[in-house]
């Protein structure tokens, strides 16, 4: 089965694209979450995805700095060997593909609550 992937490029530069012209002013559809709160929540699974990173989420409320960690954070998934396999601690073993997969899912509906 072919699934869209964070790992495809032309997806890639449209989530970084996306994240570049989100706006600290954005705001939830639904206003469950604030776009700093958004942005927090779609670190965590990036970060799961990482092997051998000593990266932690900035404690700090800064629209800015949130951002460009999660730019960081995106782009060193797509910078990531695609070969291997990494646990998820909720649905157990992913494959590479099964992890572009889900984190383009995590990040496109997140982006599309805040209209990004």
């Amino acid at each position: 089965m072919n699934y869209i992937s964070l790992f495809e490029e032309k997806i890639y530069l449209s989530i970084k694209n996306r994240l570049h012209n989100l706006s600290k002013d954005a705001t939830h559809v639904s206003n469950k979450m604030t776009v700093n709160q958004m942005l927090v929540h779609c670190q965590e699974p990036l970060l799961l995805s990482l092997e051998d990173t000593e990266l932690i989420i900035p404690e700090t409320d800064d629209f800015d700095e949130l951002k460009n960690f999660l730019i960081e954070l995106v782009e060193l998934f797509y910078q990531q060997p695609r070969k291997k396999r990494r646990k998820r601690p909720t649905f157990g073993e992913f494959s590479s593909e099964r992890w572009g997969h889900s984190q383009f899912k995590h990040l496109d509906h997140h982006f599309n609550e805040f209209n990004a």
